[in-house]
C-alpha cells in the first residue's frame, strides 16, 4: 500500500512541474519580488559544484543554490550590478551562507571526464531570512526608481527596515569615546595563523576613520600598554568577560567594539578580506551595531599587499555602516549608567527613579540595582544629550525634592555618573 502511495505522489509531483528543469531554474532570471507579504519562507533550489577536490566541490554546489535563492528575490539584473558585494558578504564563506540552508540532499556524485568530481545538490533554503538580511544590508529595495548598489552616506537621511526615513544629517557623534579592540577566542575559530596580525591592521584602519569623523578614540598601543599593565590577559582568562570589554573598562570608553578578520586566499596572490565588527555601549552591555562587510577580491603584486587593499575596503564599509548606527544611537538617546551612593532606603531609591524619568529629554529610566547593606542604588537611564547634559538637568530636577538636597556628583566617567546623597 505504501508504494502505491509512494508512485502516486511521485506522479502528481512531475505533472505538477510539467518541465525537465527545476522550478528556480526557470524563474531565476525573474525580477525581485515586490511584497514581503506572502514571500515564502522557505524554497528548494538544485545547483551543482565541480572541482577536483570534494571540500572545494561541495562549497562550490553550496554556492550554486544560494545564487539561485539570490536571484531568485532581487532579479539578475541586480544581482549582477551588486555581484562582488553581495557575493562577499553572502556567499565567501560557509559561515556566511550555511544559516540559510535548512536541508540538503546530494542527489549525484560522479567524476568527469577530466577527473573533476560532480557534486549535485537539492537544497531547502530560508528564503524569506535571506530576503530580510538582504534587505538590511541594502541590497535589496521596494522603490522601483532606486539605484540597489547606492547606499546612503552617513550625513544624508537614512532608511530603516520599515521603510520611515530618519534625519541624521544634524546628529553629532564627536563626544563619544570608544575602543576597537579583538576577542582572542574569536580569532582562534578562524584557523588562521595570521589573524591576530590582521585583525590589529583591522584596528589601526577603523580608528583612523573614527579619528577623522571626530570620536574620541583609544588607540591600538594604549589599549595595549592597558592591558599589560593591568593583567587583563589572567582576568579574561577567570571570567566571562572579554578584553574588548576589560579595557573599555579600565579607560573608562562610552562604547567598545570587537573585531574579526576572516582571509581567503586564492591563486597564490589573490586576497579577500571580510570583517565582523560588533560594538557595545560599556555599561550595560546593549548592542549598538553588528556588522559584516567585506572588501573587493583582489590580486596583487603580492598577498600582503592583496589583503591590505581588500581590508582598506571592508574597513570603508563597515565604517560608513558603524557611523550611521552610531548616530542612530545619538539620536534615539543615549545609555548612561547612574549609581547613588549613601542613599537612604529602597523608597528613596525609587523616588529618585521617579523624578528624573520626568526630567527633559530623558526617554527612559531602570532600575537595575539596589543594595541595602551597601546603601547603593543603580539605573540604566536612556537620555538625548551629552553626560553633562544629563547632570546638569539631574542636579535641577533632583536637588528640588525634599529630601535630595545634599545630592552632589561623586564621579563622571564616560557614560557612567555616579551620585552621593551625603
Amino acid at each position: 500500500m505504501k508504494r502505491i502511495i509512494g508512485l502516486v505522489m511521485g506522479c502528481l509531483v512531475l505533472v505538477a512541474c510539467g518541465s525537465p528543469r527545476p522550478p528556480e531554474a526557470i524563474s531565476s532570471s525573474s525580477p525581485a519580488q515586490p511584497q514581503e507579504m506572502g514571500f515564502p519562507e522557505t524554497m528548494v533550489f538544485e545547483g551543482r559544484g565541480q572541482s577536483q577536490e570534494f571540500s572545494s566541490s561541495r562549497k562550490l554546489a553550496y554556492q550554486d543554490v544560494m545564487r539561485q535563492a539570490i536571484v531568485k528575490i532581487l532579479g539578475e539584473r541586480d544581482y549582477t550590478a551588486q555581484k562582488t558585494s553581495i557575493d562577499g558578504q553572502f556567499l565567501a564563506n560557509e559561515a556566511q551562507f550555511s544559516p540559510y540552508i535548512l536541508q540538503k540532499e546530494w542527489t549525484s556524485t560522479k567524476r568527469d571526464e577530466n577527473g573533476n568530481l560532480v557534486l549535485a545538490l537539492k537544497a531547502t533554503i530560508a528564503t524569506k531570512k535571506l530576503r530580510e538580511d538582504l534587505r538590511s544590508a541594502g541590497f535589496l529595495t521596494t522603490a522601483p526608481s532606486s539605484s540597489p548598489t547606492t547606499q546612503p552616506s552617513s550625513g544624508s537621511p537614512q532608511r530603516e527596515n520599515s521603510g520611515v526615513e530618519m534625519d541624521l544629517s544634524g546628529v553629532d557623534i564627536s563626544g563619544l569615546s570608544l575602543l576597537i579592540f579583538y576577542n582572542p577566542e574569536a580569532l582562534q575559530k578562524t584557523g588562521d595563523p595570521d589573524a591576530e596580525r590582521y585583525a590589529r591592521r583591522a584596528i589601526q584602519l577603523l580608528n583612523q576613520e573614527f579619528l577623522q569623523s571626530g570620536l574620541e578614540v583609544i588607540d591600538l598601543e594604549a589599549a595595549e600598554r592597558v592591558l599589560k599593565e593591568k593583567n587583563l590577559l589572567q582576568e579574561e582568562a577567570r571570567g566571562n568577560v572579554g578584553l574588548g570589554l576589560l579595557i573599555a573598562q579600565q579607560v573608562h570608553a562610552e562604547l567598545y567594539g570587537e573585531v574579526t578578520p576572516t582571509v581567503s586566499y586564492r591563486a597564490g596572490t589573490t586576497a579577500h578580506v571580510i570583517l565582523d565588527c560588533k560594538l557595545y555601549v560599556r555599561t550595560g552591555g546593549r548592542v549598538i551595531a553588528s556588522i559584516q562587510k567585506g572588501g573587493e577580491e583582489y590580486d596583487s603584486a603580492s598577498l600582503e599587499a592583496s589583503v591590505t587593499a581588500s581590508m582598506r575596503d571592508a574597513v570603508k564599509k563597515v565604517s560608513k555602516d558603524l557611523f550611521i548606527n552610531l548616530k542612530k544611537y545619538v539620536k534615539d538617546g543615549r545609555f548612561y549608567t547612574v549609581r547613588l551612593i549613601e542613599v537612604g532606603s529602597a523608597r528613596d531609591a525609587s523616588a529618585f527613579a521617579g523624578t528624573v524619568s520626568k526630567l527633559e529629554r530623558v526617554k527612559s529610566v531602570k532600575q537595575t540595582l539596589y543594595s541595602k547593606n551597601d546603601r547603593t542604588a543603580e539605573f540604566e537611564i536612556q537620555f538625548q544629550g551629552s553626560p553633562n547634559e544629563l547632570m546638569e538637568i539631574i542636579f535641577d530636577g533632583v536637588t528640588a525634592k525634599p529630601g535630595f538636597e545634599s545630592l552632589d556628583l561623586f564621579t563622571l566617567r564616560g557614560n557612567e555618573l555616579i551620585f552621593t546623597m551625603q
